[in-house]
């Protein structure tokens, strides 16, 4: 068996393979678009992930974070903004480069 202390020194990636085919577009029972309701799984996961890293001194870089987009588009990174030009993401890089906070 495998395992490692996941530290600054020893980060751990995680990688969320998201379909962005048009078939996302369909409506779920609750109202909501399959893209939606990803987008809003991944965004809580962010957050979870961010607030497990934060400490007094700030963000610690305890994970990295990769999100793929797969499609009718081909294969590509599915962040936008800053995080948009590497592959993979520092997990301070994404808490520091939020798009948009929304109020529900």
């Amino acid at each position: 068996m495998y395992s490692v202390e996941i530290s600054r020194t020893t980060p751990t990636a995680y990688v969320f393979l998201v379909n962005q085919s048009a078939s996302m577009n369909e409506r779920m029972q609750a109202g909501m678009t399959k893209a939606q309701f990803v987008a809003d799984v991944i965004n809580r996961t962010f957050r979870d992930l961010i607030i497990r890293c934060t400490r007094e001194d700030g963000v610690r870089d305890y994970f990295d974070i990769a999100v793929i987009g797969y499609g009718g588009d081909g294969v590509h990174n599915a962040l936008g903004g800053v995080l948009s030009h590497e592959s993979v993401n520092l997990i301070s890089m994404v808490a520091d480069n939020t798009l948009r906070v929304e109020e529900r």
